[in-house]
């Protein structure tokens, strides 16, 4: 009863920071620039942005809904939903949004041109992680259970028929799960509990960890390792030969076919959240979350050690690469850092520190040309990736979000358009060039957390908090 208690007590103070935060989020707007900054965009809390797949456009997930804009411009081009937004992600085409509410039962799918609402996927619950697969035919949820306050199952959508086609549903939780290159297989990262049924106090015991791999076409179930402690975070290679799960302060590398362990990596890090894959496959980098507050780069084939980069002042959450592979962006959700930081992946080289936000970087990434990047919280700035400057500032306040943050953000495979998901249950779509709002979006969710557009683009699909998953028509954004 006194674990039930503190959940209770827990559950009215989360409600009370985020009435406070959304209260105050109109606000925001009125604060002064950051250095070199020529504008700011939008109110709210900005939980995820995301490109389009050519750069142009960016869609950007808040607690205001989902909004598109034109990435050179900042100007909105669609407000699709007023939901508060937690994921947003383009399709790989850039055609399609894909997006997730935090209080509604549907992932939601947009068409990226016109903000048409395409379809719902209704079922897979709170979600905290929506993906498409590298073809664009299929999405992939994780649903978080709220009462047992883990991730507990994963779903696999067919996108065409709207169908569940798999379900991983144990007594586990999942931590984390990634689609190979070429679509084929599912990597997935389970950690078993034991319930120690009818004790309600204290948390859950948790036992050994499982890594699979899921081969989508045959329905064959590999097992590579059942080992604690549990993997927090998956990324294959681009080249799909290999696999790698962080594990503590551990990488381990794996050979998806075989089953193989390559290489471990072992480091000082008290933990690893974040790995990243070089595009050429060679290298890997991940920050970590310690006291040094360092990022390494580890040769893939041979698993030595071939960098440290040092510079963050606190726990590095975030690293990605641009799509050439020559600029690293490493990003801290630290109150003491609160910035982004550029560096030369080649030689290690710092080039730039952007100061993003007042409070801290919820998150950021590239535009497929690799020139820009964007990131988010409560606004949306676009920088100038070669000088560090940032160029562009989405007005959130007259056509974007209207409460709280946006979520998630992700672009269009042609960079021509962006969509953006909020706290507000909203979408918007922006061209991503002249920042102008082509559409606004509303899905039937008071949050969407995570948009992604299909391959061709055609499609957007979307994700709220009850997991179902909406499909939209990005063209005329018919549901």
């Amino acid at each position: 009863m006194k674990s039930k208690a503190f959940v209770l007590k827990l559950s009215l103070l989360l409600g009370f920071i985020l009435f406070v935060q959304n209260s105050v989020a109109e606000n925001y707007t009125r604060f002064g620039l950051p250095e070199g900054a020529r504008a700011r965009l939008g109110n709210g809390i900005i939980g995820e942005v995301r490109y389009s797949p050519d750069g142009t456009r960016f869609a950007v997930a808040s607690s205001t809904g989902l909004r598109i804009y034109d990435a050179h411009s900042g100007e909105e081009l669609d407000h699709l939903t007023t939901e508060m937004t937690e994921t947003v992600d383009f399709s790989p085409d850039g055609q399609t949004l894909v997006s997730k509410g935090l209080n509604s039962d549907g992932i939601h799918l947009w068409d990226v041109v016109t903000g048409t609402h395409l379809k719902t996927l209704v079922g897979g619950g709170y979600s905290v992680n929506v993906k498409f697969s590298p073809d664009g035919q299929m999405l992939v949820n994780i649903r978080y259970d709220l009462a047992l306050g883990r991730a507990s199952a994963l779903f696999l959508w067919d996108i065409a028929t709207g169908e569940r086609i798999y379900r991983e549903n144990a007594y586990n939780s999942v931590n984390s799960s990634a689609f190979s290159p070429d679509g084929q297989m599912l990597a997935i990262a389970e950690s078993y509990f034991d319930e120690m049924p009818g004790l309600d106090i204290g948390p859950p015991r948790r036992v050994p960890f499982r890594l699979s791999l899921w081969n989508i076409a045959t329905g064959a179930d590999k097992i590579l390792v059942v080992d604690p402690p549990a993997v927090n975070s998956l990324a294959f290679s681009l080249d799909g030969q290999t696999l790698a799960g962080s594990s503590g302060g551990s990488i381990h590398l794996w050979d998806p076919v075989t089953g193989e362990r390559k290489h471990t990596l072992i480091t000082q890090a008290d933990r690893i959240y974040s790995i990243a894959f070089s595009p050429d496959g060679q290298t890997l980098a991940h920050g970590t979350w310690s006291e040094n507050n360092t990022i390494h780069l580890w040769d893939v084939a041979t698993g030595v050690h071939k960098q440290t980069l040092t510079g963050h002042t606190g726990d590095v959450h975030r690293i990605v690469f641009s799509p050439d592979g020559q600029v690293l962006a490493s990003g801290s959700l630290s109150t003491r850092d609160r910035t982004i930081r550029l560096w030369d992946a080649v030689t290690g080289k710092h080039k730039h520190t952007l100061v993003v936000d007042k409070l801290f970087v919820s998150g950021f990434g590239f535009s497929p040309d690799g020139q820009t990047l964007a990131s988010w919280y409560n606004e949306i700035f676009l920088w100038n990736v070669a000088t560090g400057v940032p160029f562009k500032r989405f007005d959130l306040t007259r056509q974007g979000h209207t409460d709280g943050r946006v979520n998630t953000v992700a672009f269009s495979p042609d960079g021509q358009m962006l969509a953006s998901g909020g706290d507000d249950g909203t979408i918007r779509l922006w061209d991503a060039v002249s920042a102008t709002h082509e559409h606004t979006v509303i899905a039937d969710t008071d949050n969407v957390h995570s948009v992604a557009f299909s391959p061709d683009g055609q499609t957007l699909a979307s994700v709220g908090l009850d997991g179902n998953v909406h499909l939209w028509d990005a063209v005329s954004g018919a549901h």
